[in-house]
Parts: C-alpha cells; sequence; structure tokens
C-alpha cells in the first residue's frame, strides 16, 4: 500500500510539470533559428540550480542545489553548496565527482547517463540541435513562455538507463528554464536553473579534472 502511494504522488508531481507545454510546433519556424541565435552569444553561462531527485523507494525527493558554470565548448560545473562540498566537473570527455570527501574520475562514455546530461546541457548552451541526437523521437511544444523539447532515446542501450527528457526554454533569452531526466515511469531527476547571469569571466580551474 505504501509504495502503491508513491508511486501515486510522484505521478501526480510528474503530471504536474507536463501539463502547460502549450501547442506542438515545427521547430523549423523559429524555435531552430532562435536558439542557434542565442547558442553563438553565449560563451559562459553561470547561475544557481536546484536538483530534485524522485524514487518510487523513497517517502520523500532528495534535494540539492548549488551553482552552475558552463563554458565552451563542454565545459560544465556544478558545485553543490547542499550537499557541502559535492562536486560534477564534465570536461574534455571526462567527469569528475566529488561526494562526501570521495572523489572518482571516469570516462563520460562509461556512464550513459552522465555522457546524455553533459550532451544535453551542451545542446542547449550552443543551439547546436544535431547533439540531440538523430537516434531518438523528439517534439517541439511551444506555450506563452516558454519553449518544451521531449527528447525520447531509441538506442537500446541508453533506453535501461533514461526513457525521456523534458527541456523547458525560456523564450525571453533562449536560456534553459528546466531538464527533466526520467529515468524511468517513476524515478527521474530535474534541474531548474535560476538567476542567469551569461558571459562572465569564470575560472578555468572550475573545469579541472
Amino acid at each position: 500500500m505504501k509504495s502503491i502511494f508513491i508511486s501515486t504522488m510522484l505521478l501526480c508531481a510528474l503530471s504536474g510539470f507536463s501539463q502547460n507545454y502549450g501547442n506542438k510546433v515545427d521547430p523549423s519556424k523559429g524555435f531552430i533559428e532562435k536558439l542557434k541565435v542565442a547558442g553563438e552569444k553565449t560563451q559562459s553561462i553561470l547561475c544557481s540550480f536546484n536538483q530534485t531527485k524522485y524514487m518510487a523507494v523513497l517517502t520523500k525527493p532528495n534535494i540539492s542545489s548549488g551553482i552552475f558554470y558552463y563554458k565552451k565548448e563542454q565545459n560544465i560545473c556544478l558545485e553543490y553548496t547542499l550537499p557541502k562540498g559535492n562536486l560534477i566537473v564534465m570536461s574534455q570527455g571526462k567527469f569528475k565527482i566529488v561526494s562526501e570527501e570521495k572523489t572518482t574520475i571516469l570516462e563520460m562514455k562509461s556512464n550513459p547517463m552522465m555522457q546524455q546530461m553533459g550532451i544535453m546541457l551542451t545542446a542547449c548552451m550552443t543551439g547546436d540541435l544535431k547533439l540531440f541526437g538523430s537516434d531518438s523521437q523528439t517534439e517541439y511544444y511551444e506555450s506563452k513562455l516558454y519553449y518544451t523539447v521531449i527528447i525520447m532515446p531509441n538506442d537500446k542501450k541508453l533506453k535501461k538507463y533514461l526513457k525521456q527528457i523534458i527541456l523547458k526554454f525560456d523564450k525571453k533569452d533562449m536560456t534553459l528554464e528546466t531538464m527533466l531526466m526520467k529515468e524511468n515511469d517513476t524515478d527521474y531527476t530535474q534541474y531548474e536553473f535560476k538567476d542567469k547571469k551569461l558571459n562572465s569571466t569564470i575560472d578555468p580551474d572550475k573545469f579541472k579534472i
């Protein structure tokens, strides 16, 4: 009974995220060009982020937060302030995770979820939709304030880890507002990006692995 209740609550949360996509649109009629232009102008992004992880086995979501850094090309850093000291860095085909004072460094290709996260963030920041991948189903929606892109991987290996990615862009500046990575019907991780500063100077050491 408890597991049914938790699953129901998680599905309600998912439906709340998805209910206001707006109308389905042809991406060639505005979205692609706007994202490309914004990506060409953006050399770096500095902002705060909130990370919420939902799992059917948990009684409540796991919430984290911190500072997000991005610098062309595919230099990404999530510096956590909650829990303080945790860190994720993606650069030059590798990623580093610092958790509970333990550091792990691996090749991006060894972790499909982490690799896909890096690819998606880079695609959003650079405006290069080719990075979304040809081996996937992609749908585009437009509302008054946002564009939403829904990506469903077709690759069998990736589908074991990732069922769907939902990206929401602020139409004012075409920056990424939220990214939801849905692992299955009940488990997913959502990132919210706030207080964005474009083209700020970022210390290169933030991306050191």
